[in-house]
């Protein structure tokens, strides 16, 4: 669900950058056009924490 929901933001002009539990799905995130963290923390704080809109964890 993660994946095909990433890509409709990025298609809509968002900046999406996503970290998952699972270091292999980098690629699938990257070729629809987001960034990679590599943690959720990361993620969070990218752009100094500002600006920031919401986190989806498990």
């Amino acid at each position: 669900m993660g994946t095909p929901l990433c890509g409709r933001f990025v298609s809509a002009g968002h900046r999406v950058t996503v970290s998952d539990l699972r270091p292999e799905r980098e690629e699938a995130v990257r070729s629809l056009g987001a960034n990679w963290a590599p943690s959720v923390k990361t993620a969070a704080c990218r752009g100094g924490c500002t600006g920031h809109r919401g986190s989806w964890t498990r």
